[in-house]
């Protein structure tokens, strides 16, 4: 695991660069390509973007993952990309943003 939750933010934090990295780079091997790469992976780099600060970045992956998904019937990695994209906009403060999805979320079934 190369993450905590800090106790003070109640934030996600890295504490283990190396192994972060790593899976970063292996992440970003399988999503070089988004439309022939694995999704499940591509939204999991949105989400070590997210853990990065790279906000804008983790945007645009995980809307690229939604898009790419629109046409198939994948409804968990949709919930899971959009969830991921809900915390990002949290993270940045876009709460608005953010409460849209979490609602959506909240009724829409899996």
């Amino acid at each position: 695991m190369y993450t905590r939750i800090n106790p003070h933010s109640l934030r996600e934090e890295i504490i283990d660069t190396r192994v972060y990295e790593n899976e970063w780079q292996d992440l970003e091997t399988k999503c070089s390509n988004m439309k022939s790469g694995d999704l499940q992976s591509c939204s999991k780099l949105g989400e070590l973007y997210r853990l990065n600060g790279r906000y804008e970045k983790a945007i645009e992956v995980l809307q690229s993952v939604l898009e790419s998904i629109k046409d198939q019937s994948d409804d968990e990695l949709e919930f899971q990309t959009e969830l991921r994209l809900a915390i990002t906009y949290q993270y940045m403060g876009d709460f608005e943003q953010s409460l849209n999805l979490f609602e959506k979320l909240e009724f829409e079934p899996i």
